[in-house]
């Protein structure tokens, strides 16, 4: 997944707010979306024929959100990961908007 590989390693001190900190807002949407895609990806029967790659897919979403950078998206999600609480948080306002996507398209 994606955002595993923007974890920061167990023990590491919490670091400094990155210069460019994406405001939990546009990550909850950003995060949304790249849960989507992943899930449309684990979905096809064969991904292995699809016509793009999961970094494609990824680059995709972040196309999708002009204003953010990859750099400040992942030095962010660094941040916001070292704070278990709001990360807790986050992800559960994630879900809270995936199910409000979900039930606009219904």
């Amino acid at each position: 997944m994606f955002t595993d590989a923007c974890r920061p390693a167990a023990n590491t001190p919490a670091p400094a707010p990155p210069a460019n900190l994406i405001a939990e807002d546009t990550l909850i949407q950003i995060l949304a979306d790249i849960h989507l895609l992943e899930a449309a990806y684990k979905d096809h029967k064969n991904a292995t024929q699809l016509p793009y790659s999961k970094e494609q897919m990824y680059a995709w979403v972040m196309q999708h959100h002009p204003s953010v950078k990859i750099e400040d998206f992942k030095n962010s999600f660094i941040y916001y990961s070292s704070q278990a609480d709001k990360m807790e948080r986050i992800y559960d306002r994630v879900m809270e908007e995936l199910s409000r996507r979900e039930a606009k398209n219904d």
